[in-house]
């Protein structure tokens, strides 16, 4: 893998990607219809700055290992799992020289998160042969990447961004000066009303929305020498000489037709019968910009008695409060209700936080007049939407909670370094969960012995004078210390009513 010259020395963002837990895979699978790998061996390709890579490894009792180029990354997520001891392996290596590693062995899951489009074709060849030869046969594999038709209008611009960097690269400016000046001369180039323009109109607010993201993600993402988004049909001729078949994609709403076809568009993709090439079409569909994709090396369908077995052998957890839930969900057809008839049974069984079976909850909700049909789909609405969660089988193993916990502080404690990684890891769904920086500067305040709002509030002001930072409200920061104990105190006692209550269902708080 080769990084650019663009984006060398510049860390990617810190992230958790969900689709990469194995709990979440193994869950979708089952509502596929689709045997899923006990998933004892993972590894991730490209994993940046190591979040997944270190709370995945961290919250299960599986072995990940993982490379990235930049050796930054590489010595950050390291710094991350080195208490995992033989749990988790980092190496700083690229795809071809990690490909003929002796020691990296075959895997039951797969994972790489965006790297696919920003790496040219030798690494994609380097990549799928890593997947052929290292993923065992009935293995999973989650591959994300940038899709068309969605990019197309947009590559052009690309293509200037890259070329003004590349004609105008200066050794006193950094990285990051060389992306707002070629956001400038974009901007400033648009501003002359070029007949591109006027054939696609909205592409002057695309470039002021998109250059209002972070730095350091635009650098890597609209920087990349090898930015190369590609249609379905394009990934499937990768991936399906391996003997990969699709599954579907990782989060159940993009597959949910009602909220993303016209009754018409369904009809028409019912009529083709090859199923790479009525995804490629349902893509065109949709304007696709980004998929997130399950793969499988040998699929086993399940019987629909097998399907209903499989999947009442999973624990769903509910990890929202009630009133946080919008019955609503978004398509590419815009917004959908949720029918409350058969939400709000769901969210009353499951609003204290404990652990309930899948068939239980299903009983449940057929005794209150719900087919079986409904619940299921409602049930998977809920866990794409983030709102419920599956049990892990590790939930209570002293030994992976004991790595949560030394992961969390030392994520917690890089807030001190100016460090804003919004997850924390949980035992009990072997994965992530998002938690914001006031949160977390509670569940640090808790772990040092905050019991009142007020305690919480002067734990918060003291961190906030040794960093020097400032509470920003509607743009603008709070200079007063009175009016900042106040905003504190209140968000401390909603965390204490509301948050507290699911922290400690997940472990993250005892």
């Amino acid at each position: 893998m080769k990084m650019t010259e663009k984006s060398r020395g510049i860390n990617y963002l810190f992230g958790y990607y969900d689709g990469m837990n194995p709990n979440r895979a193994r869950f979708t699978l089952a509502n596929r219809g689709m045997v899923a790998p006990k998933i004892e061996t993972a590894c991730e390709l490209g994993f940046g700055r190591g979040i997944s890579l270190a709370v995945n490894a961290a919250s299960g009792s599986g072995k990940w290992v993982g490379t990235d180029i930049e050796p930054a990354q590489a010595s950050f997520a390291q710094s991350l799992v080195g208490h995992l001891e033989d749990r988790c392996e980092v190496y700083a290596e690229s795809f071809q020289r990690f490909n003929e590693n002796p020691a990296i062995t075959q895997f039951d899951f797969i994972c790489l998160h965006g790297i696919w489009t920003w790496v040219n074709d030798k690494d994609r060849e380097a990549i799928c042969e890593f997947i052929d030869k290292k993923l065992k046969p009935g293995g999973l594999l989650y591959i994300s990447y940038n899709a068309l038709p969605a990019w197309t209008n947009f590559l052009p611009i690309q293509k200037l961004l890259t070329s003004y960097c590349d004609y105008n690269r200066s050794a006193n400016k950094s990285g990051i000066d060389n992306l707002t000046d070629s956001f400038k001369f974009a901007e400033g180039l648009l501003n002359t009303n070029p007949r591109f323009l006027k054939a696609n109109p909205s592409m002057g607010e695309i470039v002021k929305k998109i250059q209002a993201k972070d730095s350091e993600y635009l650098i890597h993402e609209y920087l990349a020498a090898d930015f190369a988004p590609m249609t379905f049909d394009t990934m499937s001729s990768w991936l399906s000489p391996l003997n990969m078949t699709y599954v579907s994609a990782s989060n159940f709403l993009h597959d949910l037709a009602p909220i993303n076809l016209t009754t018409e568009q369904q009809e028409f993709l019912f009529k083709i019968k090859d199923p790479v090439f009525q995804e490629t079409c349902r893509d065109l569909m949709v304007n696709k910009d980004f998929r997130q994709d399950y793969w499988i090396k040998g699929q086993t369908p399940l019987s629909p008695y097998q399907k209903e077995q499989a999947l009442a052998e999973f624990q769903l957890i509910l990890t929202s409060n009630k009133e946080d839930i919008k019955y609503s969900v978004k398509g590419a057809l815009g917004d959908a209700e949720l029918e409350s008839a058969i939400y709000d049974p769901i969210i009353e069984l499951l609003r204290d936080h404990r652990a309930y079976g899948y068939k239980e909850i299903r009983e449940h909700l057929q005794s209150r007049g719900v087919d079986l049909a409904s619940s299921a789909e409602a049930l998977e609405v809920l866990f794409s939407m983030g709102h419920l969660n599956v049990i892990s089988n590790d939930a209570d193993s002293d030994a992976v909670g004991e790595g949560v916990a030394e992961l969390n502080d030392k994520i917690l404690n890089a807030a001190f370094n100016n460090m804003d990684i919004g997850w924390l890891a949980s035992p009990v769904i072997g994965g992530g969960i998002a938690v914001s920086k006031f949160n977390q500067l509670h569940v640090r305040g808790k772990k040092l012995g905050c019991e009142t709002g007020v305690d919480y509030a002067e734990h918060g002001l003291n961190f906030l004078k040794k960093m020097r930072q400032k509470i920003i409200v509607d743009n603008a920061p709070i200079d007063s210390e009175k009016r900042s104990m106040e905003y504190l105190e209140k968000h401390a006692e909603q965390f204490l009513e509301k948050v507290v209550p699911i922290f400690k269902a997940l472990k993250i708080l005892t």
